[in-house]
């Protein structure tokens, strides 16, 4: 998991709690204001408001979680240290759950669903929310945050348009590589150009302990250049998407949140994850749902039962840690 900040003061992180809490907060407002029907839409499922108004609520939980956070606690918790061993960790689990797909994948993944999928879904993200460094409250802000961008535009089951407000830039949506280059690249790359040596040492404070080197005067323009030339690249590769300046100006947009998010700590990655796994997150839900038809049974199943579980089991365990680290 990419480490969120390298200020460590408690201003910082009381700003990235408030300021955070109240951008989900009003997202989240907004969001459950503007939500098209979310009713039962017969054997199609729940309508194409239910999704976004279930993530809109989650977001609004958190949003009021982290301004509480900053109204009742003296000090915001500090941010936990990078260690190698997690990523080292993480990378073996990877590399043996690549191997283990390739070897027994195919008839595995034949037994495979609507609520198979959506399970495996909810416990990569449960995952990647334990794994996130200096604040889980924020992570899974970002994370929420990502799952409402992928309901942005024409709902597939209905054709019903949501969150557009009328622009027709947002039909097709807001692309999950959007988000990627823009929080990443353009985000990276607008601190780059800033400062050089303020970039370096974000990167370098999140693996060690180490400051960041003086750069020489032709190392600065060099990283500079460089910057500009990753900002020309993203905004070329977003208008060749769609041939419409409108993704140029959703990169950019996003470029400037990835600021932001590196100078406050807010889970850059998490929120890519969002944007990309909402699209078939959502479809798996309400296949699920539809299948379902209220009975539980069916989200109790071996596969689908076990992946649940495993993700309340981490959630659980990462909560409680939380806790015993706030006290």
């Amino acid at each position: 998991m990419e480490p969120e900040t390298w200020l460590e003061t408690d201003a910082i992180r009381r700003a990235s709690d408030i300021a955070l809490g109240a951008i989900l907060l009003i997202v989240g407002a907004l969001a459950l204001w503007f939500a098209p029907d979310r009713s039962a839409g017969g054997e199609m499922g729940p309508g194409a408001g239910f999704f976004p108004a279930v993530v809109a609520g989650l977001l609004c939980i958190v949003a009021v979680v982290l301004l509480a956070r900053v109204a009742f606690r003296r000090s915001p918790p500090p941010v936990r240290p990078s260690r190698p061993l997690y990523v080292a960790i993480v990378a073996a689990a990877i590399v043996a759950l690549y191997f283990a797909l390739q070897t027994w994948g195919e008839p595995l993944f034949l037994r495979f669903g609507p609520p198979e999928f959506m399970a495996l879904l909810v416990l990569e993200l449960a995952i990647a929310l334990a794994l996130a460094h200096s604040s889980r409250s924020r992570a899974a802000g970002m994370a929420f945050l990502g799952l409402l961008l992928a309901t942005v535009g024409v709902d597939p089951v209905t054709g019903v348009l949501r969150f557009t407000m009328g622009v027709e830039g947002l039909l097709h949506g807001i692309g999950a590589d959007i988000v990627l280059f823009g929080v990443f690249v353009v985000g990276d790359a607008f601190v780059c150009l800033a400062s050089p040596k303020l970039f370096l040492r974000s990167y370098t404070r999140l693996v060690t302990a180490w400051q960041a080197p003086r750069l020489p005067l032709p190392a600065a323009l060099a990283m500079r250049l460089a910057a500009v030339l990753a900002i020309a690249a993203a905004c070329y590769y977003a208008y060749s998407l769609m041939e419409s300046y409108v993704e140029i100006a959703w990169v950019l947009v996003f470029g400037v949140l990835g600021v932001a998010a590196k100078i406050l700590g807010w889970n850059r990655f998490l929120l890519y994850m969002g944007a990309a796994f909402g699209d078939r997150l959502e479809q798996a839900l309400r296949q699920t749902l539809s299948l379902a038809q209220g009975d539980p049974a069916l989200l109790l199943q071996p596969i689908n039962g076990t992946l649940l579980v495993a993700a309340i089991v981490i959630l659980a365990s990462a909560v409680l840690l939380s806790l015993r680290r706030a006290a």
